[in-house]
């Protein structure tokens, strides 16, 4: 029986943070498991360390000079892209969007030759950004014409499906298969690291962890607004991104700076060390820009409860319903958001129930393996001998 050979289009990989990246890269790890050849096409950015290769070393970065309305700049993706299809040869290309330069495969002819399995991890969400919705009109052709070649569509969870304007052309081809992660990567916290750890939090109480890009569709905003309601918790927000000083703002507007702080950017070490030693982890996003919320199940790998946001056609509550480890609040509403962290900090037993429940869950539900078992029947359509390896 045949392995196949993929190659993976993707944005960036780590050690530059966020949810995409991540994926890819566990999914990387994980073909190797399963005798599965896969490399990626990635861009470099310049703000962060060079990128570490994955093992199956297949890792293809490409120079960015920088972003314009999210997109890399990186006028040699097209060259690289050949370069990476002739030295791979690939059987199918996997394209992770959105990602504008992805749409180099719409006029590249070996990329034309080859069967297209298109990862859709987020619609470009246009709301509360003139800018945005004005560049959309000029990327949606682009997307539409990439949908209507790929041969198959792979979504996040049903509720994205049911409500992605971009996908209703093509929802015949789309594949619901929930992300996962590999608890591997996620590193153990050492007495050491949890002594670090300890020393991070503003004050005493319970410790509220919060995990994400300062931008407006996270919602820190309003949980920062929330923990001014509630003297009884502590929180710590923990990324980097063009809010920094309004947040820092809004936080010394509320008279809460004792009880919150802005961490920065963490390594992976010591982000897993803080995700060990807190309490509860929030993830407080107002908009289907987050379409699944991976730090979820990152939640789950340390046992701990989650309070997320119940976003209308997005997966975070699905995730939730299915981990079985947190509460689900309403997206914008501080109030409500505070309530539900109440909950948490006046019942102990509550928190450790919903920590384990999520543990359990990881392994059977949202494990990366079980992603890429079914990842591997999609591509069996499209390739068939596949060989269906278990590792």
């Amino acid at each position: 029986m045949e392995t196949v050979q993929v190659l993976h289009i993707g944005k960036y990989f780590p050690p530059v943070p966020g949810g995409m990246e991540s994926f890819l890269a566990d999914l990387l790890n994980a073909s190797v498991r399963y005798d599965l050849k896969a490399g990626a096409l990635v861009h470099t950015h310049p703000e962060q360390p060079p990128l570490i290769h994955s093992p199956c070393k297949g890792l293809y970065p490409v120079k960015s000079y920088g972003e314009i309305v999210h997109t890399p700049m990186a006028p040699g993706f097209p060259m690289a892209l050949r370069a990476a299809l002739k030295k791979t040869r690939p059987q199918i290309l996997h394209l992770h969007l959105p990602n504008p330069s992805a749409f180099c495969v719409l006029t590249e002819p070996l990329a034309r030759a080859l069967p297209w399995v298109v990862h859709w991890h987020s619609d470009v969400i246009t709301q509360h950004s003139r800018t945005l919705a004005l560049t959309y009109r000029f990327y949606r052709p682009f997307e539409q014409a990439l949908l209507k070649r790929a041969r198959s569509i792979i979504v996040n969870s049903p509720a994205y499906l049911e409500a992605s304007p971009a996908l209703t052309a093509v929802r015949p081809r789309c594949q619901c298969i929930p992300l996962g992660i590999d608890p591997q990567r996620l590193p153990a916290a050492t007495p050491t690291a949890l002594a670090w750890a300890a020393r991070q939090w503003p004050a005493q109480g319970l410790k509220l962890l919060a995990v994400g890009r300062l931008v407006s569709y996270k919602g820190f905003d309003v949980l920062i607004k929330a923990l001014a309601r509630l003297p009884e918790c502590q929180l710590v927000i923990i990324g980097t991104g063009p809010l920094e000083a309004s947040l820092h703002a809004l936080i010394q507007q509320l008279g809460v700076s004792e009880r919150v702080s802005l961490a920065g950017y963490l390594d992976n070490d010591t982000l897993g060390a803080m995700m060990a030693d807190c309490d509860v982890v929030c993830l407080p996003s107002v908009l289907r820009s987050e379409a699944f919320g991976l730090v979820l199940l990152e939640a789950m790998h340390y046992a701990k409860p989650v309070v997320a946001s119940d976003i209308p056609g997005s997966g975070i509550a699905s995730v939730v319903h299915e981990g079985g480890h947190g509460l689900l609040a309403a997206p914008h509403d501080p109030h409500h958001l505070a309530s539900c962290l109440r909950r948490l900090a006046s019942d102990s037993a509550l928190r450790a129930n919903l920590g384990q429940r999520g543990s359990q869950r990881l392994q059977s539900r949202f494990h990366i393996d079980r992603h890429l078992e079914k990842l591997l029947s999609v591509y069996a359509q499209l390739v068939p001998g596949l060989a269906r390896k278990q590792p």
